[in-house]
């Protein structure tokens, strides 16, 4: 679970890190707002995930295994960054489209990452283990995901640019 955490955060961290970074310099005259609007549209993604995640993953007959969800997390997750490549430089709204997958590459994520390290811990490590998880995706891998991806992402010929590395993430 964290070694898959750990690889995961460090793919994420570049969309993470550096989304807006990446709006703002790789379009033709990004309108600020288009940030902001990008990121009410993440954050709004997530809630109906948050909300029914379990129905699911839980019950007697799960249609969903934890395992097959962190896996198609890994798949949305490369698509997103396909997809942010293939974005037109003069129309930059159209990372609107791109942008409810983030329902399914942190929040069903997060839930499944969550519930596995309940159902791993111990009796009485169950704060333990969520520390744990909460430590190497958000401290560990993000902050490690960011330097890497931060050289990577300068423009060429000191890096490859942020087309690039979102294809490299893929």
């Amino acid at each position: 679970l964290l070694s898959n955490l750990f690889v995961y955060g460090i793919c994420m961290s570049l969309v993470e890190g550096f989304f807006a970074v990446f709006l703002l310099q790789d379009f033709v005259s990004t309108p600020t707002v288009l940030v902001g609007t990008a990121a009410t549209t993440m954050c709004i993604s997530e809630i109906p995930v948050f909300k029914w995640f379990h129905v699911l993953t839980k019950g007697e007959t799960p249609r969903l295994s934890l395992r097959s969800v962190l896996f198609a997390c890994h798949a949305a997750l490369a698509l997103r960054c396909v997809l942010y490549t293939a974005l037109p430089e003069q129309m930059p709204w159209l990372v609107l489209l791109v942008e409810p997958l983030h329902g399914i590459t942190f929040a069903a994520m997060w839930n499944a990452a969550v519930e596995t390290g309940r159902q791993l811990a111990a009796p009485g490590q169950e704060a333990t283990m969520q520390v744990l998880i909460a430590g190497c995706y958000q401290q560990l891998a993000q902050g490690i995901g960011e330097v890497i991806w931060g050289h990577i992402a300068e423009p060429s010929p000191r890096g490859l640019g942020f087309r690039r590395a979102f294809m490299l993430d893929a």
